[in-house]
């Protein structure tokens, strides 16, 4: 039986920081949910995209456990 990954590695899946041509700016792509990739930026500075696509990966690692933790226990009563 296959498990599911980690919410952690799942987000570095999901969100990844990276610059197209070399010397060039960096975006950070929000990928494989959707048909087309999502890019935020460009950033002149690597490491605030990286800094950006860290924090991003940590909001969505924390949305993917909430989301396990609920499908488990059920839906809440409205």
């Amino acid at each position: 039986m296959n498990e599911a990954p980690s919410p952690e590695k799942r987000a570095q899946a999901l969100v990844v920081a990276r610059s197209n041509v070399p010397g060039g700016p960096w975006f950070v792509e929000l990928r494989e949910l959707l048909p087309l990739t999502v890019c935020l930026g460009p950033y002149q500075n690597p490491s605030i995209a990286q800094e950006d696509a860290q924090r991003i990966r940590e909001f969505i690692a924390a949305v993917i456990r909430e989301t396990r933790r609920a499908s488990t226990q059920g839906r809440p009563e409205d």
